[in-house]
Protein backbone atom coordinates (compact mmCIF):
# COMPACT_ATOMS: atom_id res chain seq x y z
CA UNK A 1 0.00 0.00 0.00
CA UNK A 2 1.52 3.32 -1.07
CA UNK A 3 1.31 6.41 1.12
CA UNK A 4 -0.86 9.14 -0.40
CA UNK A 5 -1.06 11.35 2.69
CA UNK A 6 -3.57 11.61 5.52
CA UNK A 7 -7.06 12.48 4.26
CA UNK A 8 -8.95 15.41 5.76
CA UNK A 9 -11.35 12.86 7.21
CA UNK A 10 -8.50 11.59 9.39
CA UNK A 11 -8.05 14.93 11.13
CA UNK A 12 -11.80 15.26 11.51
CA UNK A 13 -11.93 11.79 13.06
CA UNK A 14 -9.33 12.79 15.67
CA UNK A 15 -11.20 15.99 16.48
CA UNK A 16 -14.47 14.06 16.80
CA UNK A 17 -12.79 11.42 18.95
CA UNK A 18 -11.45 14.13 21.25
CA UNK A 19 -15.03 15.31 21.80
CA UNK A 20 -16.56 11.81 21.95
CA UNK A 21 -13.91 9.81 23.78
CA UNK A 22 -16.15 6.86 24.64
CA UNK A 23 -16.01 3.19 23.74
CA UNK A 24 -19.49 3.23 22.22
CA UNK A 25 -18.61 6.09 19.85
CA UNK A 26 -15.30 4.56 18.81
CA UNK A 27 -16.77 1.12 18.14
CA UNK A 28 -19.44 2.72 15.95
CA UNK A 29 -16.71 4.48 13.91
CA UNK A 30 -13.98 1.82 14.05
CA UNK A 31 -14.12 1.02 10.34
CA UNK A 32 -13.63 4.67 9.51
CA UNK A 33 -10.64 4.82 11.88
CA UNK A 34 -8.97 1.95 10.07
CA UNK A 35 -9.57 3.57 6.68
CA UNK A 36 -8.58 7.18 7.35
CA UNK A 37 -5.94 6.80 10.07
CA UNK A 38 -4.64 3.30 10.74
CA UNK A 39 -4.17 2.42 7.07
CA UNK A 40 -2.37 5.66 6.14
CA UNK A 41 -0.21 5.43 9.29
CA UNK A 42 0.99 1.95 8.33
CA UNK A 43 1.72 3.18 4.80
CA UNK A 44 3.64 6.19 6.16
CA UNK A 45 5.73 3.92 8.39
CA UNK A 46 6.69 1.72 5.46
CA UNK A 47 7.44 4.76 3.27
CA UNK A 48 9.58 6.59 5.85
CA UNK A 49 11.52 3.57 7.11
CA UNK A 50 14.12 3.28 4.29
CA UNK A 51 14.89 7.00 4.36
CA UNK A 52 15.21 7.08 8.14
CA UNK A 53 17.45 4.01 8.11
CA UNK A 54 19.70 5.84 5.66
CA UNK A 55 19.84 8.81 8.03
CA UNK A 56 20.48 6.58 11.05
CA UNK A 57 23.08 4.45 9.30
CA UNK A 58 21.52 1.29 10.72
CA UNK A 59 18.34 -0.76 10.75
CA UNK A 60 15.35 0.74 12.52
CA UNK A 61 12.10 -0.69 13.83
CA UNK A 62 8.93 1.33 13.27
CA UNK A 63 6.14 1.15 15.83
CA UNK A 64 2.65 2.63 15.66
CA UNK A 65 1.37 3.30 19.16
CA UNK A 66 -2.00 1.88 20.18
CA UNK A 67 -5.10 4.05 19.95
CA UNK A 68 -6.13 2.66 23.34
CA UNK A 69 -4.80 4.56 26.35
CA UNK A 70 -3.28 2.88 29.40
CA UNK A 71 -5.57 4.27 32.07
CA UNK A 72 -4.51 2.03 34.97
CA UNK A 73 -2.55 4.75 36.79
CA UNK A 74 -4.15 7.84 35.25
CA UNK A 75 -6.82 10.11 36.68
CA UNK A 76 -7.96 10.69 33.09
CA UNK A 77 -10.03 7.64 32.22
CA UNK A 78 -10.60 8.58 28.57
CA UNK A 79 -10.11 5.26 26.77
CA UNK A 80 -8.56 6.51 23.52
CA UNK A 81 -5.70 8.67 22.30
CA UNK A 82 -6.87 11.47 20.03
CA UNK A 83 -3.65 11.28 18.03
CA UNK A 84 -1.63 8.90 15.87
CA UNK A 85 1.99 8.39 16.92
CA UNK A 86 4.87 6.49 15.37
CA UNK A 87 8.40 5.91 16.65
CA UNK A 88 11.41 4.57 14.76
CA UNK A 89 13.88 2.91 17.14
CA UNK A 90 17.12 1.06 16.51
CA UNK A 91 16.36 -2.59 15.73
CA UNK A 92 16.98 -5.21 18.39
CA UNK A 93 16.54 -2.75 21.25
CA UNK A 94 15.02 -4.27 24.37
CA UNK A 95 12.22 -2.86 26.47
CA UNK A 96 14.62 -2.49 29.38
CA UNK A 97 16.94 -0.09 27.56
CA UNK A 98 14.50 1.40 25.04
CA UNK A 99 15.37 4.91 26.20
CA UNK A 100 19.09 4.42 25.67
CA UNK A 101 19.20 4.72 21.90
CA UNK A 102 17.81 7.74 20.05
CA UNK A 103 14.73 7.51 17.86
CA UNK A 104 12.72 9.48 15.33
CA UNK A 105 9.14 10.41 16.25
CA UNK A 106 5.95 11.39 14.43
CA UNK A 107 2.59 12.55 15.79
CA UNK A 108 -0.59 13.52 13.97
CA UNK A 109 -2.99 15.48 16.18
CA UNK A 110 -6.28 17.23 15.45
CA UNK A 111 -4.59 20.62 15.06
CA UNK A 112 -0.90 19.92 14.42
CA UNK A 113 1.75 17.62 13.03
CA UNK A 114 4.81 16.99 15.20
CA UNK A 115 8.13 15.42 14.26
CA UNK A 116 11.03 14.87 16.60
CA UNK A 117 14.28 13.09 17.24
CA UNK A 118 16.36 12.21 20.26
CA UNK A 119 16.29 10.14 23.43
CA UNK A 120 13.11 10.32 25.49
CA UNK A 121 14.79 8.96 28.62
CA UNK A 122 18.36 8.07 29.54
CA UNK A 123 18.62 4.95 31.70
CA UNK A 124 21.25 5.18 34.45
CA UNK A 125 24.27 4.01 32.45
CA UNK A 126 23.26 6.04 29.41
CA UNK A 127 22.69 9.11 31.59
CA UNK A 128 26.22 8.82 32.94
CA UNK A 129 27.61 8.56 29.42
CA UNK A 130 25.54 11.54 28.31
CA UNK A 131 26.82 13.71 31.16
CA UNK A 132 30.41 12.68 30.53
CA UNK A 133 30.00 13.57 26.85
CA UNK A 134 28.51 16.97 27.75
CA UNK A 135 31.41 17.73 30.09
CA UNK A 136 34.08 16.58 27.61
CA UNK A 137 35.31 19.52 25.57
CA UNK A 138 35.12 18.10 22.03
CA UNK A 139 31.81 16.23 22.30
CA UNK A 140 30.22 18.90 24.47
CA UNK A 141 31.07 21.71 22.06
CA UNK A 142 29.79 19.64 19.16
CA UNK A 143 26.46 19.14 20.95
CA UNK A 144 26.20 22.88 21.58
CA UNK A 145 26.79 23.55 17.89
CA UNK A 146 24.18 20.97 16.84
CA UNK A 147 21.52 22.33 19.19
CA UNK A 148 22.25 25.94 18.22
CA UNK A 149 21.66 25.07 14.57
CA UNK A 150 18.50 23.16 15.44
CA UNK A 151 17.02 26.18 17.20
CA UNK A 152 18.37 29.18 15.31
CA UNK A 153 18.42 27.91 11.72
CA UNK A 154 15.74 25.25 11.70
CA UNK A 155 13.40 26.65 14.34
CA UNK A 156 13.16 23.42 16.32
CA UNK A 157 12.19 23.32 19.98
CA UNK A 158 14.41 21.59 22.52
CA UNK A 159 12.51 19.82 25.28
CA UNK A 160 13.09 21.56 28.61
CA UNK A 161 15.47 20.08 31.19
CA UNK A 162 13.90 17.91 33.87
CA UNK A 163 16.16 19.10 36.71
CA UNK A 164 16.26 22.56 38.28
CA UNK A 165 19.84 22.16 39.48
CA UNK A 166 22.99 20.53 38.17
CA UNK A 167 23.25 17.08 39.80
CA UNK A 168 25.53 16.65 42.80
CA UNK A 169 29.09 15.78 41.84
CA UNK A 170 29.02 17.88 38.68
CA UNK A 171 30.26 21.45 38.28
CA UNK A 172 27.32 23.84 38.64
CA UNK A 173 29.45 26.53 36.98
CA UNK A 174 30.27 24.40 33.94
CA UNK A 175 29.70 26.30 30.65
CA UNK A 176 27.22 23.59 29.62
CA UNK A 177 25.53 23.37 32.99
CA UNK A 178 22.05 23.68 31.46
CA UNK A 179 22.62 20.56 29.38
CA UNK A 180 23.69 18.70 32.53
CA UNK A 181 20.19 19.24 33.93
CA UNK A 182 18.69 17.02 31.21
CA UNK A 183 17.65 13.42 31.82
CA UNK A 184 16.54 13.16 28.18
CA UNK A 185 17.31 15.15 25.04
CA UNK A 186 14.92 15.68 22.15
CA UNK A 187 14.20 18.29 19.49
CA UNK A 188 10.75 18.92 18.03
CA UNK A 189 9.13 20.66 15.09
CA UNK A 190 5.43 21.49 15.05
CA UNK A 191 3.30 22.77 12.19
CA UNK A 192 -0.34 23.05 11.31
CA UNK A 193 -1.75 20.31 9.07
CA UNK A 194 -1.80 21.46 5.45
CA UNK A 195 -2.28 20.23 1.92
CA UNK A 196 1.22 18.72 1.90
CA UNK A 197 0.17 16.30 4.65
CA UNK A 198 -2.79 15.18 2.53
CA UNK A 199 -0.61 14.24 -0.45
CA UNK A 200 2.24 11.98 -1.51
CA UNK A 201 4.58 14.89 -0.77
CA UNK A 202 4.07 14.37 2.97
CA UNK A 203 6.76 11.70 3.40
CA UNK A 204 9.38 13.76 1.56
CA UNK A 205 8.40 16.83 3.56
CA UNK A 206 8.85 14.92 6.82
CA UNK A 207 12.19 13.43 5.76
CA UNK A 208 13.55 16.92 5.14
CA UNK A 209 12.84 17.78 8.77
CA UNK A 210 14.31 14.50 10.02
CA UNK A 211 17.43 15.17 7.95
CA UNK A 212 17.92 18.44 9.84
CA UNK A 213 17.55 16.50 13.13
CA UNK A 214 19.98 13.77 12.09
CA UNK A 215 23.10 15.40 13.65
CA UNK A 216 21.52 15.17 17.11
CA UNK A 217 20.47 11.58 16.44
CA UNK A 218 24.05 10.76 15.38
CA UNK A 219 25.57 12.50 18.41
CA UNK A 220 23.33 10.59 20.82
CA UNK A 221 23.94 7.33 18.99
CA UNK A 222 27.68 7.93 19.22
CA UNK A 223 27.79 8.11 23.00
Amino acid sequence: MGFDGFPKEGLKFLADLKRNNRREWFEAHKVQYKQVLEGPAKALLETLLPGLEALAGEALHGKIFRIHRDIRFSTDKSPYNAHVRIAFHCSGISQANCGQKPAFFFSLEPDKVIVGAGSMEFPKMALDRYRNAVVADASGRLLEKILAKCTSKNGFRIEAAELKRVPAGLDAAHPRAELLKHKSLTVWHEESPGTVHESQKCAKHLLEQYKAMQPLFAWLNGI
